[in-house]
């Protein structure tokens, strides 16, 4: 089943002598519980991509469909929608420090309209799957950089997403917590069908995704998985 379809993606930034391309006319499609990576160099336009397929910044042109339903920033529902339907993992992780590990997690869950009762337990079901039983009550400067991550991925998962995108979700992290964290993205895609969108400048990791993408100077060209 087809989740997601991009159609003719340009992003543009102008200044007042000259205009930036940044994406040149992107068609991308992802089905339910593909794992996908897209690989480019620091600047290739990754972040940017999944930002717009996410919904969270808008094309200069071209169109996105989930379900095969149009979709635009401009909706005054994107917010409901991309809290019910999509989840973010970001290299900074954006924690909030003043609540523990157990209250972000929940927080998406909450906001959704749950009771703050049913979404600590479920924050706290999802955490322990992953692992993190002895940290619930933990604040973000209390956990190392791979808990932080896996409290990152739990939060971006509390309300089972149809697709979740991560932007170098293991850029900060030393080789040891980087394997960590991509052999639990694939677990959950293997075990409970998550889709993911990776974007990433380490080939070690696309070696690890089922569909790989390469984004240079704006294009997007599949490659073929060896």
């Amino acid at each position: 089943m087809e989740v997601l379809r991009a159609q003719r993606i340009v992003k543009n930034y102008q200044d007042a002598n000259s205009v930036l391309n940044i994406l040149k006319d992107i068609d991308f499609s992802v089905n339910k519980a593909d794992l996908v990576a897209i690989r480019g160099t620091s600047g290739s336009g990754k972040s940017t991509l999944l930002h717009i397929l996410g919904l969270l910044d808008e094309p200069t042109s071209g169109n996105i469909y989930y379900f095969d339903k149009l979709v635009s920033t401009k909706n005054r529902d994107l917010s409901q929608f991309r809290n019910q339907h999509i989840g973010f993992v970001f290299q900074f992780h954006f924690l909030l420090m003043d609540f523990t590990a157990l209250e972000n997690v929940a927080i998406p869950m909450f906001v959704s309209g749950k009771s703050w009762k049913r979404s600590l337990a479920e924050a706290r079901k999802l955490l322990t799957g992953l692992g993190m039983d002895q940290r619930l009550k933990h604040y973000p400067n209390q956990l190392s950089g791979g808990e932080q991550q896996r409290t990152a991925i739990a939060r971006a998962l509390i309300n089972r997403p149809d697709i979740v995108f991560a932007d170098e979700p293991t850029g900060n992290l030393d080789s040891k917590h980087a394997w960590e964290i991509i052999n639990l993205i694939k677990h959950l895609n293997k075990e409970y069908g998550h889709t993911f969108i990776i974007a990433t400048h380490d080939q070690n990791i696309c070696n690890n995704m089922n569909i790989h993408y390469k984004l240079d100077k704006g294009v997007l060209e599949q490659e073929a998985v060896l």
